[in-house]
């Protein structure tokens, strides 16, 4: 037999010696795991939105000031590129939040797959 600790491990995690619980308890975590950082990013998500529409208020009310306002326009100039730093990091949010989806979705297949195989292995002893 293999030296297998990393099984041996996942054994005494989930509680069972059966292949199928070995491997689809890491998968079960995973999304646990994920489903939280979900929520985490997705309220991040939605605070930087709130962020960003109240600095293009602001940028608006700067510019309000005309062109021959220094202040206003160096003032104004730095929340642009602060908005548009904040919408880059808002898309890759966006793109990060469409792959844990994805993720979750990959590892609910794996899981099944995992349980199908060992349903047809118990009905081919059976």
């Amino acid at each position: 037999m293999a030296d297998t600790p990393n099984i041996n491990e996942l054994r005494e995690a989930c509680g069972s010696d059966e292949l199928c619980h070995v491997f689809t308890f890491p998968q079960s975590q995973d999304i646990t795991e994920d489903e939280g950082f979900l929520i985490r990013m997705e309220d991040d998500s939605t605070q930087l939105r709130a962020k960003l529409d109240e600095r293009n208020d602001t940028i608006d009310e700067a510019y309000s000031f005309g062109p021959n306002n220094e202040v206003a326009k160096a003032g104004e100039d730095c929340l642009v590129e602060s908005q548009v730093r904040d919408h880059r990091r808002l898309d890759l949010m966006a793109q990060l939040l469409l792959l844990t989806h994805e993720g979750i979705k990959e590892k609910k297949a794996h899981i099944e797959k995992i349980k199908a195989i060992q349903t047809q292995k118990r009905a081919r002893r059976s």
